[in-house]
């Protein structure tokens, strides 16, 4: 019996990890199709990005690094702000949470700045798991209640 489930659970696995591949198989074949370095590259980026962060989390923070750079060159506030929780997502599973924090804080910064809402209720969702990893759950309350104010 616990063979069997053993085999299942080796089968769901190799399963997820091969559909993977071919999301990132797919977008790398966009990028390669793709000649010019602009907004849709930095998207591209970012997608493979998070794409990775299953399979190969420092492939993670290498693409989401493009990304903010190309962004910041560019002035796109939504690839950074992508790029910047990108970044906090690499440190949080390294356990950098401070790292984590500061990232998101700087993504949610500048999508308060630019009224960028569709990005907020997510980073203050992704702050509070942070202060929650912390150990700080006072603050991490209050930025689950600051999300579901963005949404209402």
């Amino acid at each position: 019996m616990k063979y069997y489930v053993l085999l299942v659970f080796i089968l769901s696995f190799w399963q997820t990890a091969k559909g993977q591949n071919q999301t990132l198989d797919s977008l790398f074949s966009v990028y390669k199709n793709h000649s010019k370095k602009d907004v849709k590259t930095i998207d591209l980026w970012n997608e493979i990005a998070w794409e990775f962060n299953v399979v190969n989390i420092d492939s993670t923070r290498h693409y989401a690094k493009l990304a903010l750079n190309s962004a910041k060159e560019e002035k796109y506030f939504n690839g950074q702000i992508r790029a910047f929780n990108l970044l906090a997502i690499y440190y949080s599973y390294q356990n950098k949470i401070d790292s984590a924090i500061s990232l998101n804080s700087k993504a949610l910064e500048l999508s308060l700045k630019h009224d960028l809402l569709e990005h907020q209720s997510s980073l203050y969702n992704d702050l509070a798991i942070d202060y929650g990893l912390k150990g700080d759950y006072e603050k991490s309350l209050d930025y689950y209640y600051e999300a579901l104010e963005v949404l209402s």
